[in-house]
């Protein structure tokens, strides 16, 4: 039976209360080092592509921290970017990233590069969630930004995005909307899992 988007919306957010507090313990009972297991797990994956350009988050509430892997890249030769909310109901921006102290807020006031920095396009775009499924689909808050932002960015180049989360965030099925994008890998301190929607190859 088909299911009508007014109940898809209200399944993810039922599913989106549920999934911040199970985040939130996930955090809380993490190692001190859960951020440095992911750097290195992410690290050894991507040691053998070409250094490029790789767009993280600043970890708002209880987000993984993923920091400590930009700066590794970035000393390996990548370059660092964040996203940007510019207008609301579009696509990210990305602003090149110098590993300091974001200088701005964006729309929604997370912290970000400030307005004037220069604008990239990722080439590895980390992706935070709520929750995550094998599929690679992941709920987010609900505005929608990464999925424009990865619809818009896949006809144009090859991107690989990587869902960054703690491993209890992961459920057996994230109920889905007309233009929901999966990741194409998950990333947890556990691991690094290629979604059944993703390619081994990239």
């Amino acid at each position: 039976m088909q299911v009508s988007p007014a109940e898809i919306r209200r399944q993810k957010a039922e599913l989106r209360r549920v999934a911040v507090a199970t985040r939130a313990q996930a955090a809380a009972a993490a190692p001190a080092d859960a951020a440095d297991r992911i750097a290195a797990i992410a690290l050894e994956r991507l040691r053998d592509r070409t250094p490029a350009i790789v767009s993280g988050f600043w970890p708002i509430r209880s987000e993984v921290d993923v920091r400590p892997l930009l700066r590794s890249l970035a000393g390996q030769g990548w370059v660092a970017a964040l996203p940007a909310v510019v207008t609301r109901g579009h696509p990210l921006a990305f602003r090149r990233w110098d590993l300091g102290e974001p200088a701005a807020l964006d729309v929604c006031g997370i912290p970000v590069p400030a307005p004037e920095t220069e604008t990239v396009i990722p080439d590895v775009i980390l992706v935070p969630l709520l929750a995550f499924d094998a599929r690679g689909f992941r709920l987010g808050y609900g505005g929608g930004y990464y999925d424009r932002t990865l619809a818009s960015l896949r006809p144009q180049r090859q991107v690989m995005a990587v869902g960054v989360a703690y491993a209890a965030q992961a459920r057996s099925d994230i109920p889905l909307h007309d233009g929901d994008q999966p990741v194409d890998a998950i990333l947890t301190e556990r691991g690094w899992a290629w979604s059944a929607t993703g390619e081994e190859t990239r």
